[in-house]
Protein backbone atom coordinates (compact mmCIF):
# COMPACT_ATOMS: atom_id res chain seq x y z
CA UNK A 1 0.00 0.00 0.00
CA UNK A 2 2.86 2.39 0.82
CA UNK A 3 4.46 1.78 -2.59
CA UNK A 4 1.12 2.33 -4.32
CA UNK A 5 0.79 5.72 -2.59
CA UNK A 6 4.31 6.73 -3.64
CA UNK A 7 3.64 5.62 -7.20
CA UNK A 8 0.46 7.69 -7.33
CA UNK A 9 2.27 10.77 -6.02
CA UNK A 10 5.07 10.35 -8.57
CA UNK A 11 2.53 9.98 -11.40
CA UNK A 12 0.70 13.11 -10.27
CA UNK A 13 3.88 15.19 -9.76
CA UNK A 14 4.05 16.79 -13.23
CA UNK A 15 0.40 17.84 -13.11
CA UNK A 16 0.79 19.17 -9.56
CA UNK A 17 3.92 21.07 -10.57
CA UNK A 18 2.14 23.05 -13.28
CA UNK A 19 -1.07 23.40 -11.23
CA UNK A 20 0.80 24.87 -8.26
CA UNK A 21 3.29 26.95 -10.23
CA UNK A 22 3.22 30.70 -9.54
CA UNK A 23 4.64 33.57 -11.57
CA UNK A 24 7.86 33.99 -9.50
CA UNK A 25 8.63 30.31 -10.08
CA UNK A 26 7.93 30.74 -13.79
CA UNK A 27 10.36 33.66 -13.95
CA UNK A 28 13.08 31.64 -12.21
CA UNK A 29 12.50 28.89 -14.76
CA UNK A 30 12.71 31.33 -17.68
CA UNK A 31 15.96 32.87 -16.41
CA UNK A 32 17.59 29.47 -15.90
CA UNK A 33 16.31 28.14 -19.23
CA UNK A 34 17.65 31.16 -21.11
CA UNK A 35 21.21 30.48 -19.91
CA UNK A 36 20.99 26.71 -20.33
CA UNK A 37 19.63 26.84 -23.89
CA UNK A 38 21.98 29.66 -24.93
CA UNK A 39 25.06 27.99 -23.52
CA UNK A 40 24.15 24.56 -24.81
CA UNK A 41 23.14 25.80 -28.25
CA UNK A 42 26.21 27.97 -28.74
CA UNK A 43 28.62 25.28 -27.57
CA UNK A 44 27.25 22.90 -30.22
CA UNK A 45 28.10 25.39 -32.97
CA UNK A 46 24.91 24.37 -34.80
CA UNK A 47 22.48 27.07 -35.96
CA UNK A 48 19.47 24.72 -35.78
CA UNK A 49 20.04 23.43 -32.26
CA UNK A 50 20.00 26.84 -30.55
CA UNK A 51 16.44 27.85 -31.60
CA UNK A 52 15.24 24.27 -31.16
CA UNK A 53 16.42 24.27 -27.53
CA UNK A 54 14.76 27.65 -27.01
CA UNK A 55 11.39 26.39 -28.24
CA UNK A 56 11.63 23.18 -26.19
CA UNK A 57 12.30 25.22 -23.07
CA UNK A 58 9.50 27.68 -23.81
CA UNK A 59 6.89 25.11 -24.84
CA UNK A 60 5.54 24.16 -21.37
CA UNK A 61 5.81 27.59 -19.76
CA UNK A 62 4.24 29.32 -22.76
CA UNK A 63 1.04 27.29 -22.54
CA UNK A 64 1.02 27.65 -18.76
CA UNK A 65 1.17 31.42 -19.21
CA UNK A 66 -1.71 31.33 -21.68
CA UNK A 67 -3.81 29.17 -19.40
CA UNK A 68 -3.01 30.64 -15.99
CA UNK A 69 -1.97 34.25 -16.52
CA UNK A 70 -3.67 37.25 -18.09
CA UNK A 71 -2.61 38.56 -21.48
CA UNK A 72 -0.33 41.27 -20.13
CA UNK A 73 1.14 38.86 -17.58
CA UNK A 74 2.18 36.64 -20.49
CA UNK A 75 3.60 39.67 -22.36
CA UNK A 76 5.71 40.64 -19.35
CA UNK A 77 6.96 37.07 -18.93
CA UNK A 78 8.02 36.94 -22.60
CA UNK A 79 9.80 40.29 -22.23
CA UNK A 80 11.59 38.92 -19.16
CA UNK A 81 12.64 35.85 -21.19
CA UNK A 82 13.91 38.22 -23.91
CA UNK A 83 16.00 40.18 -21.42
CA UNK A 84 17.51 36.97 -20.05
CA UNK A 85 18.22 35.67 -23.56
CA UNK A 86 20.03 38.87 -24.51
CA UNK A 87 22.23 38.59 -21.42
CA UNK A 88 22.87 34.88 -21.95
CA UNK A 89 23.66 34.95 -25.68
CA UNK A 90 25.86 38.02 -25.26
CA UNK A 91 27.75 36.35 -22.41
CA UNK A 92 28.38 33.08 -24.24
CA UNK A 93 29.25 34.84 -27.50
CA UNK A 94 31.92 36.89 -25.76
CA UNK A 95 33.32 33.68 -24.23
CA UNK A 96 33.06 31.52 -27.38
CA UNK A 97 32.92 33.86 -30.42
CA UNK A 98 33.83 31.21 -33.00
CA UNK A 99 31.19 28.74 -31.83
CA UNK A 100 28.61 31.51 -31.56
CA UNK A 101 29.32 32.60 -35.13
CA UNK A 102 28.42 29.09 -36.27
CA UNK A 103 25.43 28.69 -33.95
CA UNK A 104 23.58 32.01 -34.26
CA UNK A 105 21.60 32.16 -37.50
CA UNK A 106 22.20 35.41 -39.45
CA UNK A 107 24.37 36.67 -36.58
CA UNK A 108 27.71 37.32 -38.34
CA UNK A 109 26.07 38.87 -41.42
CA UNK A 110 23.86 41.16 -39.35
CA UNK A 111 26.69 42.16 -37.02
CA UNK A 112 28.98 42.86 -39.99
CA UNK A 113 26.37 45.09 -41.60
CA UNK A 114 25.72 46.97 -38.37
CA UNK A 115 29.45 47.48 -37.75
CA UNK A 116 29.83 48.88 -41.27
CA UNK A 117 26.98 51.29 -40.57
CA UNK A 118 28.46 52.31 -37.20
CA UNK A 119 31.92 52.84 -38.65
CA UNK A 120 31.16 54.69 -41.84
CA UNK A 121 27.42 55.26 -42.16
CA UNK A 122 27.24 52.76 -45.03
CA UNK A 123 23.74 51.28 -44.82
CA UNK A 124 24.82 47.69 -45.38
CA UNK A 125 22.43 46.45 -42.68
CA UNK A 126 19.43 48.21 -44.22
CA UNK A 127 18.98 50.47 -41.20
CA UNK A 128 17.36 53.10 -43.40
CA UNK A 129 15.04 50.55 -45.05
CA UNK A 130 13.18 50.08 -41.76
CA UNK A 131 9.64 50.08 -43.16
CA UNK A 132 10.23 47.22 -45.61
CA UNK A 133 12.09 44.50 -43.77
CA UNK A 134 10.64 45.21 -40.34
CA UNK A 135 7.16 44.82 -41.81
CA UNK A 136 8.14 41.49 -43.35
CA UNK A 137 9.45 40.22 -40.00
CA UNK A 138 6.27 41.37 -38.25
CA UNK A 139 4.11 39.52 -40.76
CA UNK A 140 6.16 36.34 -40.31
CA UNK A 141 5.80 36.52 -36.52
CA UNK A 142 2.06 37.15 -36.76
CA UNK A 143 1.42 34.52 -39.44
CA UNK A 144 3.41 31.72 -37.86
CA UNK A 145 1.88 32.52 -34.46
CA UNK A 146 -1.64 32.27 -35.85
CA UNK A 147 -0.98 28.93 -37.54
CA UNK A 148 0.96 27.29 -34.68
CA UNK A 149 -0.75 28.84 -31.61
CA UNK A 150 2.32 30.98 -31.05
CA UNK A 151 5.14 28.42 -31.10
CA UNK A 152 6.30 29.25 -34.63
CA UNK A 153 6.27 32.95 -33.82
CA UNK A 154 8.29 32.31 -30.67
CA UNK A 155 10.85 30.30 -32.66
CA UNK A 156 11.27 33.05 -35.28
CA UNK A 157 11.28 35.91 -32.76
CA UNK A 158 13.83 34.11 -30.58
CA UNK A 159 16.05 33.56 -33.62
CA UNK A 160 15.94 37.30 -34.33
CA UNK A 161 16.68 37.99 -30.66
CA UNK A 162 19.71 35.68 -30.74
CA UNK A 163 20.93 37.49 -33.85
CA UNK A 164 20.58 40.89 -32.19
CA UNK A 165 22.34 39.59 -29.07
CA UNK A 166 25.23 38.27 -31.16
CA UNK A 167 25.65 41.77 -32.59
CA UNK A 168 25.64 43.21 -29.07
CA UNK A 169 28.42 40.80 -28.10
CA UNK A 170 30.53 41.95 -31.07
CA UNK A 171 30.24 45.49 -29.71
CA UNK A 172 31.59 44.39 -26.33
CA UNK A 173 34.49 42.62 -28.05
CA UNK A 174 35.41 45.91 -29.76
CA UNK A 175 34.51 48.31 -26.96
CA UNK A 176 36.98 50.89 -25.68
CA UNK A 177 34.34 52.16 -23.26
CA UNK A 178 32.19 49.16 -22.29
CA UNK A 179 29.79 51.28 -20.21
CA UNK A 180 28.70 53.07 -23.39
CA UNK A 181 27.94 49.73 -25.02
CA UNK A 182 25.82 48.86 -21.98
CA UNK A 183 23.94 52.15 -22.37
CA UNK A 184 23.70 52.35 -26.17
CA UNK A 185 24.32 48.85 -27.53
CA UNK A 186 20.63 47.94 -27.47
CA UNK A 187 18.90 50.79 -29.36
CA UNK A 188 15.71 52.33 -28.00
CA UNK A 189 13.78 51.36 -31.12
CA UNK A 190 14.66 47.69 -30.64
CA UNK A 191 13.11 47.87 -27.17
CA UNK A 192 9.89 49.21 -28.70
CA UNK A 193 10.07 46.48 -31.30
CA UNK A 194 10.46 43.72 -28.68
CA UNK A 195 7.35 45.00 -26.91
CA UNK A 196 5.51 45.12 -30.24
CA UNK A 197 6.46 41.56 -31.17
CA UNK A 198 5.42 40.18 -27.77
CA UNK A 199 1.96 41.73 -28.06
CA UNK A 200 1.43 40.88 -31.73
CA UNK A 201 2.65 37.30 -31.22
CA UNK A 202 0.24 36.62 -28.34
CA UNK A 203 -2.65 38.37 -30.06
CA UNK A 204 -2.19 36.50 -33.35
CA UNK A 205 -1.88 33.19 -31.49
CA UNK A 206 -5.03 33.74 -29.41
CA UNK A 207 -7.64 32.06 -31.68
CA UNK A 208 -5.65 28.86 -32.24
CA UNK A 209 -4.32 28.71 -28.68
CA UNK A 210 -7.84 29.14 -27.27
CA UNK A 211 -9.11 26.17 -29.29
CA UNK A 212 -6.20 24.01 -28.13
CA UNK A 213 -6.74 25.00 -24.50
CA UNK A 214 -10.49 24.53 -24.70
CA UNK A 215 -11.48 28.03 -23.61
CA UNK A 216 -13.25 30.97 -25.28
CA UNK A 217 -11.17 33.35 -27.36
CA UNK A 218 -10.20 36.44 -25.42
CA UNK A 219 -11.32 38.87 -28.10
CA UNK A 220 -10.69 42.00 -26.07
CA UNK A 221 -7.16 40.93 -25.14
CA UNK A 222 -6.46 40.07 -28.78
CA UNK A 223 -7.69 43.48 -29.95
CA UNK A 224 -5.76 45.38 -27.27
CA UNK A 225 -2.61 43.38 -28.00
CA UNK A 226 -2.75 44.16 -31.71
CA UNK A 227 -3.37 47.85 -31.07
CA UNK A 228 -0.52 48.14 -28.58
CA UNK A 229 1.75 46.08 -30.81
CA UNK A 230 1.30 48.29 -33.85
CA UNK A 231 1.57 51.44 -31.72
CA UNK A 232 4.94 50.16 -30.48
CA UNK A 233 6.01 49.48 -34.07
CA UNK A 234 5.12 53.05 -34.94
CA UNK A 235 7.11 54.29 -31.92
CA UNK A 236 10.06 52.16 -33.08
CA UNK A 237 9.85 53.68 -36.57
CA UNK A 238 9.83 57.25 -35.22
CA UNK A 239 12.67 56.55 -32.76
CA UNK A 240 14.86 54.92 -35.40
CA UNK A 241 14.16 57.61 -38.00
CA UNK A 242 15.13 60.50 -35.75
CA UNK A 243 17.61 58.94 -33.31
CA UNK A 244 19.63 56.57 -35.53
CA UNK A 245 22.16 59.20 -36.78
CA UNK A 246 22.88 60.46 -33.25
CA UNK A 247 22.93 56.91 -31.90
CA UNK A 248 25.49 55.84 -34.51
CA UNK A 249 27.87 58.68 -33.71
CA UNK A 250 27.64 58.20 -29.95
CA UNK A 251 28.16 54.44 -30.10
CA UNK A 252 30.89 54.48 -32.76
CA UNK A 253 33.02 56.75 -30.56
CA UNK A 254 33.30 53.95 -27.98
CA UNK A 255 34.44 51.24 -30.43
CA UNK A 256 37.80 50.27 -31.88
CA UNK A 257 37.45 49.20 -35.52
CA UNK A 258 38.42 50.09 -39.08
CA UNK A 259 35.92 52.60 -40.39
CA UNK A 260 36.33 51.30 -43.94
CA UNK A 261 33.20 49.25 -44.88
Amino acid sequence: MAWAGIEQRLAAAPANLWRNLRLPGALYYLAAAAFVTSGGGILTGNKFILPALDVLALFPIYFWLRLRRGFQGAVLAILFWSFCKVAAVTFFTVLFPARAAAAVAWGPAYAGGMLAWLGSGADVAGVGAWGTWRLEETLVVAGTSFVTAGLGGLAFATTLLNCQSYYLATLFLRATEPWKVVMLGWPLWEGFRALAFANILLAAAEPTASRLLGRPTRTRDMRDGLILGFLMLAAAYVAQTYLAPWWREALAASLAFDVTP
